[in-house]
């Protein structure tokens, strides 16, 4: 018996080793399987609640086909072109965002923080998430940094084996006008009925699939109103010293806070990656 367990915990020790990091984690998990079949009880670390997670929360997509996008830069009309892309239907929810928290591999795994250096290092001094202002399964996920929602991307990605990450202020701007270079999701003129802004007077959030009326030509929810969401996009780069990150990105879309003119397609702020509030949420794209 004693030869048993020395056996076992050798090979479970060096498999352990392959999941820690993200680079060998498959091939890790891979390993783990192989070596239930000869130790199904040998598990002190409880790697299989890591390796056969939880369902993963389902993410409903859109397809944007490829097209133009106009974009103001110094006030004058800029055109790109997007290439075809899938974007969330709806921001990520309470509910999507709570399974990553739950997750025994999720927040708290120091794998998902290595987008930057300066992503890391906030790691090291945020071991936990603010609290989602407003309650509800299908309310947008609020107090989100950029660096918590791309840490949800690096872990939902190596979960489902699905590329995904935050849209580009282009892709984002792209799902929201669509060929007709629409003002707003809908069209030109705002409509109070059909979005979350300063104007419906809830000062709250609504379940992201409230307004169907509001949805862009592609069918994609919420992007006037309800709340901010973050881009992997930085108009003028701020350096953070010898690590070179971009500290600053651009948020689209307003909020139920913000007023008419700030849920315009074409409307952004820029803000620090650190920065996080209750109008502020994140949406993400397919990538590749």
């Amino acid at each position: 018996h004693q030869t048993y367990l020395r056996e076992a915990e050798r090979e479970y020790r060096s498999i352990q080793a392959l999941i820690k990091h993200q680079r060998t984690f498959k091939l890790g998990c891979e390993a783990f399987h192989s070596f239930r079949t000869h130790y199904p009880d040998f598990d002190p670390d409880d790697l299989v609640s890591i390796c056969i997670p939880p369902e993963l929360p389902t993410i409903e997509w859109c397809d944007i086909p490829a097209g133009e996008v106009v974009i103001l830069r110094d006030k004058k009309p800029v055109i790109y072109h997007v290439d075809n892309f899938k974007i969330g239907k709806y921001p990520i929810t309470n509910a999507q965002f709570q399974a990553f928290i739950d997750s025994k591999d999720g927040y708290k795994d120091d794998r998902w923080w290595n987008t930057t250096p300066a992503s890391k290092e906030w790691h090291q001094t945020h071991h936990s998430p603010l609290e989602a202002r407003f309650e509800g399964d299908e309310y947008p996920r609020v107090n989100i940094c950029w660096y918590e929602a791309q840490a949800y991307c690096q872990w939902y990605s190596a979960r489902s084996g699905m590329k995904i990450g935050l849209a580009t202020t282009q892709q984002w701007q792209r799902a929201a006008q669509g060929d007709q270079h629409y003002r707003y999701p809908w069209g030109e003129r705002f409509q109070k009925d059909v979005c979350n802004t300063k104007e419906t007077g809830l000062r709250m959030t609504t379940p992201v699939n409230y307004y169907p009326a509001g949805a862009s030509p592609f069918g994609v929810y919420d992007l006037a109103g309800n709340v901010w969401e973050w881009t992997t996009t930085s108009r003028s780069p701020q350096v953070n010293g010898a690590n070179g990150d971009k500290l600053t990105y651009i948020v689209h879309g307003g909020s139920f806070l913000g007023a008419a003119d700030r849920a315009q397609n074409g409307f952004f702020f820029q803000l620090d990656a650190v920065y996080r509030y209750f109008t502020i949420g994140f949406r993400v794209v397919q990538i590749g």
